[in-house]
């Protein structure tokens, strides 16, 4: 883990309120996987304010880069969404674990939306060559959510789905999994919490599915457990922190609350 000023060398809109930014750091960013997130200073005039979480949505090695994804949502993302190449902010990295890969799986899939992407890309990234299929079950609300110039640079089944039927198939994409039929030796999915637990009801338990969460954090590294959720372990319930013991968790022992 790294506590480090990173400059930034990009910050551009890829669809109406949808941003990716790009920092770049000193360190050996090699070892950095899919399932990591980092803790960010969103606002370069406020250095009180508490980093924000965000999943790292990629790294590129040759410029020595990590890439993150956020929506323009809040305060604070505004803020971030005014940061120019040049600037530098305050990066905590990387956070958290990664999703658990069985290199033995010849087909995956994919299920998310929102910002919950970014670690699914990831990890269509990283293993675009290791000759599994992957079949990516995006959605949205309507073709503008699905920041369809973020996807273009993956290798991958892409079975998109919107709310309205704007694009794709129309309905969420829980339901695109469901309808399209096909099998799969792993799932990984990432997006809002109703969404992940309509997919958690609806699997019979015969498929491993992994799942990263998204809570609200201030410290990323399990002091303040703030993220607290509930996961079944074995015969007990317990409270385990997102940031320091996920954000990965196996779906079906995640305990949602309405």
């Amino acid at each position: 883990m790294h506590f480090e000023r990173c400059t930034v060398t990009a910050n551009e809109e890829y669809g109406p309120g949808h941003w990716v930014i790009s920092l770049r750091s000193g360190q050996d960013l090699s070892g950095i996987q899919a399932g990591e997130f980092l803790n960010l200073q969103c606002d370069p005039e406020d250095s009180w304010s508490l980093l924000r979480p965000l999943s790292i949505l990629g790294v590129d090695l040759a410029a020595n880069t990590m890439l993150v994804y956020y929506k323009h949502l809040g305060r604070m993302s505004r803020a971030l969404s005014s940061v120019q190449a040049g600037e530098a902010l305050n990066v905590l990295f990387p956070l958290g674990g990664r999703f658990p890969v069985d290199m033995s799986h010849r087909r995956i899939a994919l299920i998310g939306g929102g910002v919950g992407l970014a670690p699914l890309l990831f990890l269509a990234k990283q293993l675009e060559d290791s000759g599994m299929e992957i079949d990516a079950y995006f959605g949205g609300a309507s073709k503008p959510d699905l920041v369809l110039r973020m996807l273009e640079p993956y290798n991958c089944n892409m079975i998109l789905s919107t709310d309205d039927g704007s694009h794709g198939y129309r309905g969420n994409c829980v339901d695109c999994y469901f309808d399209s039929g096909r099998s799969h030796d792993a799932i990984y999915t990432c997006g809002p919490n109703p969404m992940m637990n309509a997919l958690k009801a609806r699997l019979d338990g015969s498929v491993p599915c992994w799942a990263s969460l998204e809570e609200y954090m201030a410290c990323g590294v399990g002091a303040c457990l703030g993220c607290a959720t509930h996961i079944d372990n074995a015969d007990k319930r317990a409270n385990e922190t997102v940031c320091k013991k996920g954000p990965v968790f196996d779906l079906s022992k995640v305990v949602f609350h309405h």
